[in-house]
């Protein structure tokens, strides 16, 4: 048995994808994937929550497709080889 893809998901998923790009360009928050100082303090500035937060980005900027490089670079420097 075959399942059909409902056609309204795929349009509701597309939609939720392109509102969440969209709100991530218009808020300045792509701003800290270009500059991995930015990236970096702000990891920093979070303290405790700073892995947490790191992971969420991580998580984030690989569903949307955005390239992912600046943030892992910007992790290998903040957490080290270890963490």
């Amino acid at each position: 048995m075959s399942q059909k893809k409902n056609p309204l998901k795929i349009i509701l998923i597309v939609i939720v994808l392109a509102a969440l790009i969209f709100g991530l360009m218009k808020s300045g928050a792509l701003e800290y994937l270009k500059d991995r100082e930015k990236l970096e303090t702000l990891i920093k500035g979070l303290g405790v929550w700073g892995p947490i937060a790191y992971i969420g980005m991580y998580a984030l900027v690989t569903i949307t497709c955005i390239s992912v490089l600046p943030l892992t670079l910007a992790g290998g420097l903040i957490f080290g080889a270890i963490m």
